[in-house]
């Protein structure tokens, strides 16, 4: 792990409950940041609290949808009121398609508003919301540390996924944006766009299909979440010196 000191820092993860959000959480709780997860499902991320209770008692769970801006205002808010400042933001939270044993329902022909709207409402708006809720107390302290996880689909989409691939696309545009806008009161924003990673999104995957992926890739492997959380952690730090950048995180998937 990299030499990273978060000692007084509060960082905020959301869709902590697993995955990549759950990696990060560990990670930042363990170079000593104070932590706050969020998340859809209680269950989810008191699950990761109770492992990250085992690193520092400074930690705090709270159930919210990214979607939900006067959730993720009040949610802000708690964080402030326990912990007094917020230095680092990880919107991770995101969703695809419910049915994914199902391509055909997410074709042009067959997708429908509700889902279309569910899926950009979650990944691009929820992640405009959580920066919104945090900005004023970061430029209030003149420091702050952003990171939008994207993914590389958002540079050359995909089939039956187009909600999807626009929001991730989408996600890197707005990265850019804050970036302008957020940068003269010392708060870097970021983005990581990773590849195929073994999460829950891709429990539905056989392992054969899981190998032919990886025969795609330079280091001949899929990324676990704890390839992409160690990404997120480097644009955390204190040192960093770059902002409106996209870091993809793929092991050379998308050379191929």
């Amino acid at each position: 792990m990299m030499k990273v000191d978060h000692q007084g820092r509060v960082a905020i993860v959301t869709g902590a409950g697993k995955g990549i959000g759950k990696a990060t959480s560990l990670l930042l709780a363990r170079s000593g940041a104070k932590m706050v997860l969020v998340g859809r499902s209680a269950q989810s991320i008191n699950e990761t609290k109770a492992e990250i209770e085992k690193i520092t008692p400074d930690v705090i769970a709270i159930e919210a949808d990214v979607a939900d801006w006067q959730a993720i205002k009040a949610m802000a808010d708690k964080a402030m009121d326990r912990f007094g400042r917020i230095d680092i933001l990880v919107n991770n939270a995101g969703i695809d398609k419910q049915d994914k044993t199902r391509e055909e329902q997410f074709t042009i022909d067959e997708i429908d508003d509700a889902d279309y709207d569910r899926i950009i409402n979650t990944n691009m708006k929820g992640q405009f919301n959580c920066v919104k809720a945090v900005a004023p107390f970061m430029k209030q302290q003149k420091y702050g540390r952003i990171v939008n996880v994207s993914s590389t689909t958002g540079f050359d989409g995909n089939v039956a996924t187009a909600p999807y691939c626009a929001s991730k696309a989408g996600i890197m545009a707005q990265t850019k944006t804050f970036a302008r806008e957020l940068g003269p009161f010392n708060i870097c924003v970021n983005c990581v766009a990773p590849g195929f990673t073994l999460t829950t999104m891709q429990d539905h995957r056989t392992q054969e299909h899981i190998d032919m992926i990886a025969s795609f890739m330079a280091l001949k492997r899929v990324a676990k979440p704890e390839d992409v959380a160690h990404a997120i952690l480097f644009f955390t730090t204190e040192e960093l010196f770059a902002t409106g950048q996209v870091l993809v995180v793929d092991g050379g998937g998308t050379m191929h």
